[in-house]
Parts: structure tokens; C-alpha cells; sequence
């Protein structure tokens, strides 16, 4: 299912369409925290409602909590991308974010074979808006919704592969430098959308 890492120098951009002019506000009923997850090993220990929150000031929040921040380089990512990310994870429409933390981050940056460094990703807009819509898909899903799809198709056009085993539940992404990420915690509800925490950065 992996294939062999692509530089996301040369992917087309999509932003105009794909997040400016969406607008879908479709929201899906369920529980907050389904049973086929609980029953298979999904961390849910921070699902949360944050319903009068979006997904950018969730981000934020988490970013700069004084004890346990987690997405201080994902929000450094967002500020670096092209503006139209940032608006879009503020606005009306619903999107699902698979959100890398920062240890995330640092195993990617620490893989000798990742050809960028974090420099070089935060300082190159298109590169890091296409890392970034590759963790973010159109509609409201929640984890029951992720783990029964075959593939999701991403903002950024690619796909992303879920995976349910012994182990627990991952995301499978495109790329061969990156082990499969496991997610947890699931289910972090947004005014905008739905977050679900990931222990990898995704690439397409």
C-alpha cells in the first residue's frame, strides 16, 4: 500500500477549491466515543467535546497549555502554510484533522532518511500546506466512521488507509519513510469538525 516518498515540492495546489470553497456544514450523529473503537484498542483517554471551539483555536489551546503542550510544530505548521489552512480550520465548514504532536514530529525530523529539515519544511509555504492537507479531510467523520472506511480521501487529494489490528487502530499513510501512525486520542469534537490524535506525521 505504500509507495515510494514523492517530493511534495511539485503536487499542484488545491487550496482555492478545495478549502476556500467548501462549504459543506453536514454534521454526522453519533457517539462521541463509538463502541467498535473502545472494544479494539483505540486510545480515547483525551476525547472531548469542544464544540464552541474550532479546530484551529483547539490547536492553539493545545499549542501553548503551560504543562503538556502537543502541537506547538503543528501550529508552527498551520502559521507557515498558506493562509487559506488557517482559515479554513477556523471557519464554518467541517473537516476531520489527524493531528501529529510534537514527539510525532521529532521522529520524523530524527529519520535520517527524511530529505527536508525542519527549517526547510517551515520555510517552504507549498511544501508544508500539502504535508498539512494531507492530515485533514472534507466532512465531520468520527473514529466508528474512520476505522469502517477502506480509504479517506484527503484535502491534499491523496488518500490515507485505516487499519485495525491486535496492536490497535492506525492510519496508514503513502509514504515508504514512515511507520504507520496509531491513533489516539479520538474523538476531540470541534464547532468545525472532528480532531483525532496521531502518534506519525503523514505523507503522501
Amino acid at each position: 500500500m505504500k509507495k515510494t516518498f514523492r517530493s511534495l515540492l511539485f503536487v499542484p495546489m488545491v487550496l482555492t477549491a478545495a478549502l476556500v470553497g467548501c462549504t459543506d456544514t453536514t454534521q454526522v450523529s453519533g457517539p462521541e466515543v463509538p463502541l467498535n473503537a473502545a472494544k479494539k484498542g483505540v486510545d480515547q483517554s483525551n476525547g472531548s467535546s469542544m464544540q464552541g471551539m474550532t479546530i484551529a483555536e483547539i490547536v492553539v489551546d493545545a499549542a501553548t497549555a503551560t504543562e503538556g503542550a502537543e502541537f506547538t510544530i503543528l501550529l508552527a505548521a498551520i502559521q507557515a502554510a498558506d493562509p487559506a489552512v488557517l482559515e479554513a480550520l477556523s471557519g464554518k465548514g467541517q473537516y476531520t484533522v489527524f493531528a501529529p504532536t510534537d514527539a510525532a514530529f521529532g521522529a520524523l525530523f530524527a529519520n535520517p532518511d527524511f530529505p527536508y529539515t525542519p527549517e526547510e519544511v517551515l520555510g517552504n509555504q507549498e511544501l508544508v500546506t500539502q504535508v498539512l492537507l494531507y492530515h485533514v479531510a472534507r466532512g465531520r467523520r468520527d473514529s466508528g466512521d474512520v476505522l469502517d472506511s477502506e480509504q479517506i480521501r484527503t484535502m491534499q487529494r491523496g488518500f490515507l488507509f485505516p487499519l485495525l489490528n491486535d496492536m490497535g487502530a492506525y492510519i496508514v499513510d503513502n509514504s515508504d519513510l514512515t511507520p504507520n501512525a496509531k491513533l489516539g486520542p479520538i474523538d476531540i469534537m470541534a464547532s468545525n469538525g472532528i480532531i483525532h490524535v496521531i502518534d506519525g506525521v503523514l505523507l503522501p
